[in-house]
Parts: structure tokens; C-alpha cells; sequence
């Protein structure tokens, strides 16, 4: 083991009973009463191994699983002396801009998908849309209507023209 890594895992090392202590503590702030009981029906695990969590000696094991079944609520608590308190009130404020940023992108992709879909109608209808300000950074000046016109595989091609036959239609 390197040097560096001593002092980290004999820093871990000193902090496993406190982990351990807290996980205890933990699931008697869950129960109060019949703690052992409980943690067996809810862990699905023996009396022997509940005797363990609430002794303060709950192997890694056991504190994975109850890891994984409380999740982060068990895991800030348990870990408080290895990480430090976790500020929750700026992971919420993180979230909440991560879960607007998340709508506006959303709210962009609905509003592509409907022009989308408006475009494809009169397309459909056999008129000559009007693709200004619908172009990616087009900057919303008009398609030349004598210039070419894009396939749907981005191939380009120029419209026909329109002969008169000779009864003067077309």
C-alpha cells in the first residue's frame, strides 16, 4: 500500500465504530420500540443480525443492505463522520435548477416537434411552406423561391418549372 493511502484507510479505520454506532442509532430513531423486531421484518434478516446493528457492530454487509433499502436519508446520516454534514438545502436548490433547465429543454423540444409537425402538413398539402424563422440559425430571412429546394434525404434539387401545354395550361 502506498504511503499516501495509510493515513486515508487508518482515517476510515477509526471511523467504521462511529459508522457502526450511527447506524445503530439510526434505526432507534426509526423505532424506539421493538427496534429488533422490526429491523428483522424489514431487512428480512435474522435476530442474530439484528442483535449486531443494534450493538454497534454491524458488519458492512448489514450496512449495505440497510443502505440500500434507506438510501440516501441513512446514508448522509451514517457517513456524517467520514464526509461531514451534507448541506441539503444547496443540493435541493442544485435539483431544482437541474429540474428547470430539464423543463425549458423540454418545453423547446415540444415547440421543435410541433413546427415540426406543422411544416410536414403543409407540406403535405402540397403548398409552399414558409420556412423562415423555422430554419436552425437562420435568422429568419426568406428561402429564395427560385433556389433549391432540399429533399427529404438533405439532397438538393431545383424545382421544377411549369410548361403550358399548347392550349395554353399548365
Amino acid at each position: 500500500m502506498p504511503s499516501d493511502e495509510k493515513p486515508q484507510k487508518m482515517m476510515l479505520d477509526a471511523a467504521i465504530p462511529e459508522v457502526r454506532a450511527r447506524a445503530a442509532e439510526f434505526v432507534r430513531m426509526q423505532w424506539p420500540q421493538h427496534a429488533e423486531k422490526l429491523l428483522q421484518q424489514e431487512l428480512g434478516i435474522s435476530e442474530a443480525s439484528a442483535e449486531r446493528i443494534l450493538a454497534r457492530s454491524a458488519s458492512g454487509k448489514l450496512l449495505q443492505k440497510m443502505m440500500m433499502r434507506w438510501g440516501w436519508p441513512f446514508a448522509s446520516f451514517v457517513l456524517e463522520p467520514l464526509c461531514g454534514a451534507v448541506d441539503r438545502g444547496a443540493l435541493l436548490r442544485r435539483l431544482d435548477a437541474l429540474d428547470a433547465k430539464a423543463e425549458e429543454a423540454e418545453a423547446t423540444a415540444q415547440r421543435a416537434r410541433q413546427e415540426a409537425k406543422e411544416l410536414r402538413l403543409e407540406i403535405l398539402a402540397g403548398g409552399r411552406p414558409d420556412l423562415s424563422g423555422r430554419v436552425a440559425g437562420g435568422g429568419g430571412e426568406r428561402p429564395d423561391p427560385a433556389g433549391p429546394a432540399l429533399l427529404g434525404d438533405g439532397a438538393e434539387t431545383r424545382r421544377p418549372v411549369a410548361r403550358r401545354s399548347a392550349s395554353g395550361r399548365r
